[in-house]
């Protein structure tokens, strides 16, 4: 049965996109801004479902396939991108924990010149779906509730329409900003007593890219989000629903990046940004996560060398059980770091300068007052990364 579904997912989201692809590749031959990714890899997961120790961890070699069309041109114009993510594992106790992704995306880009200078805006409406199994992480299966299989309840579709742009005051200065509406709709079980997840989501986010010389930059920026649910309920501080509210979520986001050439062949990228969520009732999901990353890159052709570690630290402000009946990972406190090494090595003098050789290697731990989330995850993989 979890053979059958895979192949079912895949063949309702990622062949068709396959067939877009290599039509449209036809019909616009002749357009020098068109382009095509191809990515494939095979590789090691030896906890796929992110699963605590105490319980039964599977692991499984899996293949991940990406697949992209766009002409995303620098100039003004209209663009297009097509995108078709799978990821499919090979064990039979671990085949369903592939996920398969697709992306249509029109937008169009204006890039006017002042002052000799040259602002960047684009408006854009794109189409997602995604395709997943929800595994309980107190029981490493797919989830039930009430006698009922509930493995697509985090199956989603969504579509964004969005504004954002950059206007330049000077060579060093430019003011940011992005605008985002997002309506996203999941799998439906109210039918059988579950909260439906469907909601809205408006966003808006401001900002500076401030260059101190050729070498020094410094992206700061605030966001601000309004979450709308459909159809879910207020909570009072015990976790116990409120009948007829209507959920509503903030977010508060300070966001700080800093990038800095050390030399012609060696950067370094420090991010940290602190986020708070406040909901409109008494405040059981109100949270505070600390993020912050690190990345080291190395690249001297063919080489490419690329070190990331990241840390979060999310924690609830209200909340006493530590929403020990929520089932939703962004619902749960959570302590951890994740760290990666990404080599890839350019096939230019072999093959061709349109492929590349990726190797990457992942560890993440994470640490929680629920022992159902706390778990480690290694992972590893090798393949190419094409552009046609």
């Amino acid at each position: 049965m979890k053979r059958i579904k895979n192949y079912t997912i895949c063949s309702k989201h990622l062949l068709p996109a396959i067939g877009l692809i290599a039509i449209t590749n036809i019909t616009f031959a002749e357009e020098i801004t068109h382009r095509i990714d191809a990515d494939i890899f095979a590789g090691y997961d030896d906890n796929p479902f992110k699963l605590a120790e105490s319980l039964n961890v599977y692991e499984s070699y899996f293949y991940q396939l990406n697949l992209q069309l766009t002409n995303r041109r620098n100039e003004t114009g209209v663009y297009y991108r097509f995108k078709a993510n799978t990821i499919e594992y090979q064990d039979q106790e671990s085949s369903d924990a592939g996920v398969d992704t697709f992306n249509a995306e029109l937008g169009f880009r204006w890039r006017p010149e002042f002052n000799d200078l040259k602002a960047d805006y684009t408006f854009s409406i794109d189409v997602n779906t995604k395709d997943s199994t929800y595994y309980l992480r107190n029981t490493g299966n797919i989830a039930t509730f009430g006698g009922e299989v509930i493995g697509d309840r985090y199956d989603a579709n969504w579509f964004d329409i969005r504004g954002r742009g950059k206007y330049p005051f000077s060579k060093l200065t430019a003011l940011t900003f992005d605008i985002r509406w997002r309506n996203k709709s999941y799998e439906d079980y109210t039918a059988i007593g579950l909260s439906n997840l469907d909601y809205s989501e408006l966003q808006f986010q401001g900002g500076f890219d401030l260059k101190f010389d050729n070498s020094w930059r410094w992206q700061p920026s605030l966001e601000w989000r309004g979450r709308y649910f459909d159809n879910k309920r207020i909570p009072d501080l015990q976790g116990d629903l409120i009948e007829d509210t209507d959920l509503k979520f903030s977010y508060l986001r300070l966001i700080n990046d800093f990038y800095v050439d050390v030399s012609d062949s060696i950067d370094i990228k420090v991010g940290y940004d602190i986020k708070q969520r406040e909901d409109n009732g008494q405040g059981y999901y109100d949270n505070t996560e600390n993020n912050a990353n690190v990345r080291i890159r190395y690249r001297e052709k063919p080489h490419e060398l690329a070190f990331y570690i990241a840390y979060v630290d999310r924690s609830f402000d209200n909340q006493t059980s530590d929403a020990s009946a929520e089932l939703e990972e962004e619902n749960k406190s959570k302590q951890g770091f994740n760290v990666r090494l990404k080599y890839e090595y350019s096939l230019e003098e072999i093959i061709t300068n349109n492929m590349k050789l990726v190797f990457e290697m992942e560890y993440g731990d994470y640490d929680n007052s629920d022992p159902f989330y706390v778990y480690e995850r290694n992972q590893a993989y090798v393949g190419f990364e094409s552009r046609f």
